[in-house]
């Protein structure tokens, strides 16, 4: 057995100084130099273990640093983070917990309303027999005809070819494929949105080809998930929905990295590299006609309406869904500056009468809609003015979000200054303007209508809050009672379809009744 190594420890007169002691025999370089007694402690018996070893030579670092390090003194100031004194606003969502505080909700109201949506498969009851599922040429026409109007213009997802395929399918009776699935899910949606009784076997038949649409990594199998989230979302289970359409990202994204790989194979093996080697984004068609599914010259667009003896008319609406994208992306910057760093005492940097301006400018460029009463059926109302309600209910909503840090601010801050005075009055115009239209939009974009329903409950819920609390005197508020009365028929109305929307109209009734609204 080899011969133990001795460890050498520093020399007693270098620790208590909390010196580098070099550990030198018999007297160390510091204690020549200081011409002072250098001992050592003797060493113990066993050899320590290289954990020990390990530690003494931290020990010993930490005992040289400690001193160089205390005499830096406090940190400069730049060092600290200077803490905000505003206060931040919490965004209008039903996914802020610090707004469900701040109104008077459970911290976990988020969390409760997603685990009340259960997510349980949707399994077919039976084999359907595919000869029951061939439509007549008038139910073809209709269906594409509703899917148009009231999907279509919201979702440009489908290819013109569309009306082709289905047609074709509908012919051989929809036989297993994933183009027979996507038919029959526009067939299954236009029969939910006219509540037809030919909706269930359709459906049961379009979910029994979902196992080949999840093998296939093509466009037309990500069209079918696409298509079952919005059927999901019309028939207002948010879940489900969710649940589709994550997987059609999934899909979307791996299907676009591999185009995007072969794009660049081939850019490179066939031309040069631009310079910079950069590529330009492809921007979306501006032309309607680009996204129209019922476009003339297609063979079976001569007459799409409902029934056989309905007037053919071929009608084009402008596409809506660009303007619905571009208030949603102002809509979450105003949100995402809202709980930002920077807070200004205007609802946006810009001075008081520019944002107004601004406003004005974006509500001008909006179709105009005639005025109606918010408890309207769809019936009542044109289809075009229906494409125009939601994105009207958009504007106000980005127009609530823009004056609520203010409002909020002056509520935390227990004041009012001549600054946020005005922005008051305008705050509830814009909500009773936003209540108004989502009560209609609701009924009329029956895809969306789950999202809608929670932005009625939590706007209706921060109204509440923000009158009591700010005591205002407006002249919008005998209008803004009627409007939170109507908002709660409306949530009644799809409560038995979602038990998240029932919970929330138990919850804004009971707040209602305590603010001796109702």
């Amino acid at each position: 057995m080899g011969a133990q190594r001795s460890t050498s420890f520093a020399c007693e007169q270098c620790r208590e100084r909390k010196r580098r002691c070099d550990k030198a025999r018999p007297k160390c370089s510091s204690c020549i130099v200081l011409d002072v007694e250098c001992f050592y402690k003797p060493a113990s018996d066993s050899q320590p273990s290289q954990l020990v070893q390990e530690l003494s030579n931290i020990r010993e670092r930490l005992d040289y640093i400690a001193p160089l390090v205390k005499d830096l003194g406090d940190p400069p100031t730049f060092w600290k983070h200077a803490p905000d004194p505003q206060p931040q606003a919490p965004p209008i969502t039903i996914k802020s917990q610090f707004l469900m505080q701040v109104v008077g909700l459970r911290l976990d109201f988020p969390a409760f309303v997603f685990q009340l949506e259960t997510a349980t498969p949707y399994i077919p009851k039976a084999s359907v027999e595919h000869k029951l599922l061939r439509l007549s040429e008038e139910k073809v026409n209709a269906v594409i005809r509703i899917f148009t109007e009231e999907v279509h213009v919201w979702y440009p997802i489908l290819h013109p070819d569309i009306t082709n395929h289905f047609f074709e399918t509908n012919s051989s009776c929809f036989p297993p494929s994933t183009k027979s699935c996507l038919c029959l899910l526009v067939a299954s949606i236009a029969f939910i949105l006219r509540k037809a009784q030919s909706e269930s076997i359709h459906f049961e038949a379009a979910l029994s080809m979902v196992p080949i649409v999840l093998q296939e990594d093509s466009v037309v199998s990500i069209q079918c998930l696409i298509l079952l989230s919005i059927y999901f979302a019309c028939r207002v289970q948010p879940r489900q929905s969710y649940d589709y359409i994550r997987i059609a990202s999934f899909r979307m994204h791996s299907l676009l990295r591999s185009e995007t790989s072969m794009h660049l194979n081939l850019s490179t093996a066939y031309h040069p590299p631009r310079p910079g080697g950069s590529y330009a984004p492809i921007p979306l068609p501006t032309n309607d006609k680009s996204w129209d599914i019922l476009a003339e010259s297609s063979p079976y667009s001569s007459c799409l309406t409902l029934s056989p003896d309905s007037p053919c008319q071929l009608q084009h609406y402008p596409l809506d869904f660009p303007k619905e994208l571009h208030l949603q992306q102002l809509l979450d910057k105003c949100m995402d500056s809202a709980t930002g760093n920077s807070y200004p005492i205007h609802p946006t940097s810009m001075s008081s009468t520019e944002y107004s301006l601004s406003l004005q400018q974006l509500l001008d460029s909006l179709p105009p809609i005639p005025p109606f009463r918010a408890t309207s059926m769809p019936q009542e109302i044109s289809t075009r003015h229906q494409h125009v309600t939601l994105l009207r209910a958009k504007y106000h909503a980005y127009e609530i979000s823009s004056y609520w840090p203010a409002i909020y601010r002056a509520i935390v801050l227990k004041f009012s200054d001549s600054e946020l005075l005005p922005y008051g009055p305008l705050f509830v115009e814009s909500i009773v303007s936003f209540l108004g239209t989502a009560n209609v939009a609701v009924r009329v974009c029956i895809p969306k209508s789950w999202s809608l329903c929670a932005s009625l409950f939590i706007v209706s819920m921060v109204a509440i809050w923000t009158v009591d609390n700010l005591r205002l005197q407006s002249l919008f508020l005998p209008r803004l009672w009627e409007h939170l009365k109507d908002t709660l028929d409306t949530l009644k109305q799809f409560s038995e379809l979602s038990p998240s929307v029932k919970y929330m109209v138990e919850v804004l009734e009971n707040r209602l009744q305590e603010s001796d609204i109702l």
